[in-house]
């Protein structure tokens, strides 16, 4: 009996050593909105692994989002999540690729290979200087505003004067105020801002200014590593601008007609249509404060990462390389991925335009996207911020109030 009593304790803990053995107790645990995306997976090629998703289990990961904080309190535990797919918008990637507590995925050769498959600028991005591979990304989305060279032409302008930076637009903005102010413009809009949520009322250019002027700040905050902080005299003072000039783009241009021409298209462009000139990057507007920042166009994507020390590590990682590493002529995200099967330049039957196009590909400009992450992250901070923006286009709030007001919104999260 006693021999069989020390040889149990000899064995106990060899076993967990092996990550068979801790599968009976602790579940692969993953954080993912992707309905179905890993359960299928593990269903079909590791049917023995339980596995807990905790975007459905956790209350916390659900309603409080997977922000850059929650993340890394949670991959500082045992306990938390072996894989995660992040969103852009509600978690700066950057910290947590650089936090070092994520593991380093370029002993996977697929992950490898899947990298050199993407354009340089993302391959860099999740590259730390030791050379490890800290994250994939998994899609990648810019949402520019371009210019329509028809409608400039058409107004007698040229592209290549188009404003280069938010400080330029505001100043092109008003002397396009004043022109059609003198009946100058003809049916022509600055941005006739259809299909960008905006009611068609008298508040329009300010809240798509102050919007513009929104992503424009957070970003260069973000990028410089500074603290975001709007009530400052130089937000306060681009505020006021936006909503002077505005007020001063309604009045002049009155409602669009139907057939009203725009020299922009919507902020919201995906500059994913390849419909024509207007989605190609080199007519994208730098959303930069001024014209000696980096260009930057405001890009959503997704992005895998895993818990280092995670036992489940060679499973999330097989994961993560089934779903990044393309062969074949299957469908690509054209603005994560250099290498594009010739399949995808053909229209599919029946579609005219929004295919990708060589002219497109060459245009574009990876290094301009930017992931912006929303500093507003929960719904009570969203629908504050939401009627501060309604406040200030009215004329309710000062910008003083406006920029005071955003800052508390951000800090009381």
């Amino acid at each position: 009996m006693k021999r069989i009593i020390v040889l149990m304790l000899v064995l106990c803990p060899i076993t967990s050593l092996f990550a068979p053995a801790c599968a009976e107790t602790v579940p692969f645990r993953f954080v993912t909105n992707a309905m179905n995306l890993v359960e299928d997976w593990l269903e079909e090629h590791h049917p023995d692994v339980k596995y807990e998703n905790l975007y459905d289990t956790a209350d916390s990961w659900r309603t409080g989002g997977a922000h850059a904080a929650q993340v890394l309190e949670a991959l500082q535990s045992e306990d938390g999540p072996d894989l995660l797919m992040l969103e852009s918008s509600l978690c700066d990637f950057e910290k947590v690729l650089k936090s070092g507590l994520v593991e380093d995925l370029s002993g996977n050769t697929d992950i490898c290979a899947a990298l050199s498959q993407m354009y340089e600028p993302f391959q860099a991005f999740v590259t730390g200087e030791d050379g490890g591979v800290y994250g994939m990304l998994y899609g990648v989305y810019g949402f520019g505003m371009h210019v329509i060279p028809a409608s400039w032409a058409a107004a007698g302008l040229d592209t290549a004067d188009a404003p280069q930076s938010y400080e330029e637009l505001l100043e092109f903005a008003g002397r396009w105020a004043e022109r059609a102010e003198a009946g100058e413009t003809g049916n022509i809009c600055l941005n006739t801002l259809r299909s960008c949520g905006y009611l068609m009322d008298d508040r329009r250019y300010t809240l798509w200014l102050t919007d513009l002027l929104l992503d424009t700040w957070i970003m260069r905050h973000q990028a410089a590593g500074e603290a975001l902080i709007f009530n400052t005299p130089e937000f306060i003072a681009l505020a006021d601008r936006a909503r002077e000039t505005g007020r001063a783009l309604a009045g002049a241009e009155g409602k669009p007609t139907a057939d009203a021409l725009s020299l922009y298209d919507g902020l919201f462009s995906g500059g994913t249509g390849y419909g024509g000139p207007e989605d190609l990057y080199t007519n994208a507007f730098p959303m930069r404060l001024t014209a000696d920042e980096p260009a930057r166009i405001k890009a959503y994507g997704f992005l895998f990462v895993v818990r280092k020390g995670s036992p489940y590590a060679d499973v999330a990682m097989g994961f993560i390389a089934s779903q990044t590493y393309k062969t074949g002529e299957g469908r690509r995200n054209s603005e994560l991925y250099k290498d594009i099967p010739d399949s995808q330049f053909t229209p599919p039957e029946g579609v005219d335009g929004y295919v990708l196009t060589r002219e497109w590909q060459d245009a574009y400009r990876p290094e301009w996207l930017y992931f912006c992450t929303n500093p507003i992250r929960t719904t009570d901070a969203y629908t504050k911020q939401e009627k501060l923006r309604s406040q200030f286009a009215l004329g309710e709030l000062t910008a003083e109030a406006f920029a005071a007001g955003l800052d508390e919104i951000c800090a009381a999260q």
